[in-house]
């Protein structure tokens, strides 16, 4: 896949402790703001369809005695 490049400022403290922390990773600068993007990208987009979701819910809940029972699931055949 093809890269590009991505200038960002952050303030003089975060600089400061990202660069520590890479120092004692022995991390690469690239690969750590690509992981740490893809991470907060992936959580970002989980939050905004459970926002979805919640918006469409219609407030009916299920037991877990109703769930079991819809799924056919024997919770005694263990026992």
């Amino acid at each position: 896949m093809a890269k590009k490049s991505l200038t960002i400022s952050i303030d003089e403290d975060l600089y400061t402790e990202l660069n520590e922390y890479l120092n004692k990773s022995k991390e690469n600068l690239d690969e750590f703001a690509q992981g740490a993007l893809s991470e907060w990208l992936e959580d970002a987009l989980d939050l905004a369809d459970l926002e979805a979701a919640m918006k469409d819910d219609d407030g009916v809940e299920y037991s877990l005695e109703e769930t079991v029972a819809h799924l056919g699931i024997d919770l005694d055949k263990d026992k």
